[in-house]
């Protein structure tokens, strides 16, 4: 038994499924230094752990301890494996929906705190550069919500139901957005309107969500990075 072969199968596989080695560590009930370890042949996982590594990873206790796949079973899987995949899945999903929350209610604060700062006798400008960061921090927060989910998928493009997941996750991206679009319309037609056609700024901001993510879809489907019904 080859300990730096089966770490580096170890590191390799856990990379190709969107894994930390925290993850890992986790799902074994291990620290994430006792994985790391494996990984560069310091150490190797128990007996014990390695039919549980192995259905995790959709591979043989064989294949684990050779420290490479056989070609016949490259597409094999476990009822683990797939339970394995299904966890990254709803973890995935849930990280990108709470990130997008927190970016509606920062466009939200951003907004209220537009109306606050108007009874004040702080700088007119001020009253919108404030809410305006606000709204950047909202934007840049779902971009990075995004970014992080299209990473911890990365390595399996080919996968249709991974694609049509990636697309939904791209909906509801969108789909708050369009909160941060209309607190932004609202606050800069306050700013040079005084109020007035608060509805002329909710109708363009949509429009402007809606040019915006057809955009965004076209490009992502012309790469092949996500695929909808």
């Amino acid at each position: 038994m080859d300990r730096k072969s089966i770490g580096a199968f170890i590191a390799a596989l856990r990379k190709a499924n969107g894994m930390t080695q925290k993850d890992l560590a986790e799902l074994l009930h291990v620290s994430d230094k006792t994985v790391s370890r494996w990984e560069v042949g310091d150490g190797a996982p128990d007996l014990a752990l390695i039919p549980v590594i192995a259905e995790i990873f959709g591979v043989t206790c064989d294949e684990l301890l050779r420290g490479e796949r056989r070609p016949a079973a490259a597409n094999e899987t476990t009822p683990l494996g797939e339970k394995r995949r299904q966890w990254l899945l709803v973890r995935t999903r849930t990280r990108c929906l709470c990130i997008n929350i927190a970016a509606a209610v920062v466009s939200v604060l951003g907004l209220l705190l537009m109306f606050v700062l108007g009874g004040t006798r702080l700088n007119f400008d001020y009253r919108v550069y404030f809410p305006l960061a606000f709204y950047a921090v909202s934007l840049s927060l779902q971009a990075v919500g995004l970014i992080q989910a299209f990473t911890a998928l990365s390595g399996q493009e080919r996968d249709p139901e991974l694609l049509r997941f990636k697309g939904k996750l791209v909906f509801y991206t969108e789909l708050f957005a369009v909160v941060t679009a209309l607190c932004l319309g609202e606050t800069l037609v306050v700013h040079f309107s005084a109020g007035e056609a608060w509805w002329f700024a909710a109708i363009m901001s949509l429009i402007a969500v809606w040019v915006l993510s057809l955009a965004i879809n076209t490009l992502l489907r012309s790469k092949g990075m996500i695929y909808e019904d």
